[in-house]
């Protein structure tokens, strides 16, 4: 963050903790209309061509940053990469659960937090050398400069070999495109396990095109259990005080422990992400997680307030070590001016909340563990369509003849 260097206060001519915090809100604020432009319009662009949106305005974003001459420019280039990255957050876990296995998908899906938390990484480490540069601007324009280049990359990503999603296919009347598309991401199945899978996906989108949703209203009543879920999860991962951590830290030792603390956070990831989703499950990973963040932050609080203070070395050594712990446990932003109001308090304030939600995952969330996506729908209580073995077998002939064809072609 460039919040972080004296050389961008100066520049900005030292605004006040609120703008400083602004600079922060505005990015989340901006995710929240990004996500909700995937409502609006992700599924008339679609999948793929509304990410290739979003990674257009997070360059553009990006680039404002990066030449901002002033705040108000700062605070527009914000504004504009947090509705970038909020598009992307809410479709990538949508698209990643289209084009996944049932017994891969927490695997796959947990790629794209590898990624994210990649990105932290390498934004700690830039914002830590960035203090070594000469002092000027190239301490932060630098860094927000390499945001650029990743959105035009994935943008060619998406444009070349990336797979289509099926689902979207199906629903766009695509049968013949989504039954190739399908055959390629279920290859690790046989055939006649493939075709009933495809049958039963093929059946229940067809089933759900028919129930004529008026509004969101209506949509809120069918769905209830599913829409609290979705949004409680992604309050969750701001109410943690994971923001509050990673941005609002300055000095070359304090960036320098940021960025240990991103590389703890992505190892952390890494391991439990290719471990446990798909062996304990979602479920006690989140409750596991919780109960582990609410514990670290009580410590830090209370480290905090015994050694802040004082002189003793060991006392605050132990103290850093509670924000590191948050990393591996974890993988609103007041920040500035809660910090200097209340202090360490300021911690107790995410306790209590994840102590809420602790609660809530334990009474609300059902495990997903290796289901199809119309297990999971039966887990929340939805109505899941039945097949029968006719629509299987006429089913497997099409994708045989489909499979000759290629073949025939292949030959020359």
């Amino acid at each position: 963050m460039p919040i972080a260097h004296q050389s961008w206060i100066d520049y900005m001519h030292h605004p006040s903790t609120a703008i400083t915090g602004g600079v922060v809100a505005v990015y989340i604020a901006g995710e929240a209309v990004g996500a909700l432009l995937q409502i609006l319009i992700g599924d008339k662009l679609g999948r793929t061509r509304f990410m290739q949106f979003a990674c257009v305005l997070v360059t553009i974003g990006a680039t404002i940053q990066t030449a901002s001459m002033n705040i108000e420019m700062m605070l527009a280039g914000r504004v504009i990469s947090g509705v970038a990255v909020g598009a992307l957050s809410a479709t990538v876990p949508i698209y990643l659960s289209e084009i996944s296995a049932p017994k891969t998908r927490g695997l796959i899906g947990g790629l794209s937090g590898i990624g994210m938390s990649a990105g932290i990484l390498t934004a700690n480490w830039v914002g830590f050398a960035g203090s070594y540069a000469p002092y000027g601007e190239s301490q932060w324009r630098l860094p927000l400069g390499l945001q650029a280049p990743w959105g035009i990359i994935l943008f060619i990503c998406l444009a070349t070999y990336m797979p289509k999603s099926p689902r979207e296919l199906i629903q766009k009347g695509s049968i013949a495109e989504a039954r190739l598309e399908f055959a390629k991401i279920r290859s690790d199945i046989p055939p006649h396990e493939a075709r009933e899978e495809f049958v039963l996906m093929k059946a229940q989108i067809e089933y759900e095109k028919t129930r004529a949703l008026l509004g969101y209203r209506e949509i809120f009543q069918i769905y209830r259990h599913r829409v609290l879920v979705c949004i409680a999860v992604q309050v969750l991962t701001s109410v943690t005080g994971v923001n509050v951590i990673q941005y609002y830290q300055n000095s070359k030792t304090i960036l320098a422990l940021v960025a240990i603390w991103g590389t703890t956070a992505f190892i952390s990831n890494v391991i439990t992400v290719l471990i446990l989703p798909d062996r304990w499950g979602r479920r006690k990973m989140l409750l596991a997680g919780l109960v582990a963040v609410i514990l670290t932050e009580i410590y830090s609080a209370v480290l905090q307030k015994e050694f802040q203070r004082t002189d003793k070395r060991v006392g605050k050594g132990f103290t850093i070590f509670g924000i590191y712990a948050f990393a591996v446990c974890y993988f609103t932003e007041a920040g500035p001016t809660a910090f200097a109001n209340i202090g360490e308090n300021y911690y107790y304030v995410f306790v209590a909340i994840c102590t809420i939600y602790l609660i809530f995952v334990y009474f609300y969330f059902p495990e997903t563990k290796q289901k199809s996506l119309e297990q999971i729908a039966a887990a929340f209580g939805d109505r899941v369509v039945e097949i029968n073995q006719h629509d299987i077998t006429i089913e497997g002939e099409v994708f045989e003849a489909k499979a000759a064809v290629s073949h025939v072609e292949g030959d020359h």
